[in-house]
């Protein structure tokens, strides 16, 4: 048994549909791991609008299947210095 902490409090992942997604282009590489707490068994491929979320946290699918996204681990790495960076680099010289 995983448990992992959610909207919701800790919760079995055995409970919860894990969902990654990648990006991978020539400024980033980003994953993610969600898991989402189903309402039907209904095939759906849920989709969130960041802007809207219940007032545990919990983000609604916005299929209305009635899924709601309860956690999301993200890692980003940028493949190229950002331009604040560089800024701040110079006036270390």
């Amino acid at each position: 048994m995983a448990m992992i902490s959610t909207t919701k409090g800790q919760m079995d992942t055995a409970a919860l549909q894990e969902r990654e997604g990648r990006i991978d282009n020539e400024n980033e590489e980003t994953s993610w791991l969600e898991y989402w707490l189903l309402r039907e068994s209904t095939g759906c491929d849920h989709h969130f609008d960041p802007r809207c979320q219940d007032a545990d946290g919990s983000r609604p699918c916005l299929k209305g299947c009635g899924s709601l996204l309860v956690h999301r681990s993200v890692h980003m790495r940028l493949k190229k210095p950002a331009v604040f960076a560089e800024g701040v680099a110079a006036a270390f010289k």
